[in-house]
């Protein structure tokens, strides 16, 4: 049951999840070009708001690409041990497809330049959205902490390199996403609660109100961390990534 639980049921669920994301952003990237999330007066950066969307179109093409992998390793692996090595790596390698092409990303862009300048009609959705995800990266790290043991003995098995710049990196942003999905939520709730923005989060320009979302009068201790962990993230996920290009080109 454990194993029906592990490869079929929770692999449906993040697939089913992605789905979900992929509509959420779309939303907030159709509430954003509306104006129903910043004020009108705050000028909007076409380039972020093209990011946003052309993230969240590569969200969509990506969850097709990760069903087909979670498909490909159950039906290809029939030996449960070497299933397990195999759903670990096919697993952290999705997992950082998603977070190089998706999650980091965003989470800049909507918490920098959109979370940040809100304070009328605050989507709360959001917040509750962004609970779920976290849970979602935090369960299997606390999973991975609990089976590490019995991952690294696979490991070790292998005798491979490649495995371990496959596994650690990847698990190291695991956790990285999950604690900054968390600053996240206490920074948009700290936002969502107040009722100004900070003066240092603009400059005028050509009479228009510009974003200065890095600007070190703008930053609090809530945006550094989710900063740093975010470009942690994106770093951690680079080599699994390159690792599985490089093995596929070989073959």
């Amino acid at each position: 049951f454990l194993l029906i639980l592990q490869l079929i049921f929770l692999p449906l669920f993040k697939i089913f999840w992605d789905m979900v994301d992929v509509i959420f952003d779309t939303y907030y990237f159709y509430k954003l070009e509306r104006g129903g999330l910043i004020d009108p007066l705050i000028y909007r950066n076409t380039h972020v708001n093209n990011s946003i969307l052309g993230f969240a179109c590569l969200g969509a093409i990506k969850s097709v690409i990760v069903a087909c992998c979670y498909i490909g390793v159950v039906q290809n692996n029939k030996n449960e041990r070497e299933e397990h090595y195999f759903v670990v790596l096919g697993t952290l390698l999705a997992v950082s497809v998603k977070l190089l092409l998706e999650d980091a990303p965003e989470l800049i862009l909507e918490y920098f330049y959109v979370d940040k300048f809100i304070i009328d009609n605050p989507p709360w959705f959001l917040v509750g959205k962004d609970i779920v995800t976290a849970l979602i990266y935090m369960l299997p790290v606390i999973k991975i902490v609990m089976s590490g043991v019995k991952d690294f003995k696979l490991l070790k098995e292998k005798d491979s390199l490649q495995a371990y710049l496959f596994y650690i990196p990847a698990t190291l942003a695991k956790g990285c996403i999950s604690f900054a999905m968390i600053f996240r939520i206490v920074g948009m709730i700290i936002q969502y609660m107040g009722s100004t923005v900070n003066a240092e989060c603009f400059v005028v320009f050509d009479n228009a109100l510009q974003q200065t979302p890095f600007a070190l009068g703008c930053l609090n201790w809530c945006d550094y961390t989710v900063l740093v962990l975010t470009c942690l993230t994106l770093l951690s996920s680079i080599p699994p990534v390159i690792i599985f290009i490089y093995i596929f080109v070989k073959l």
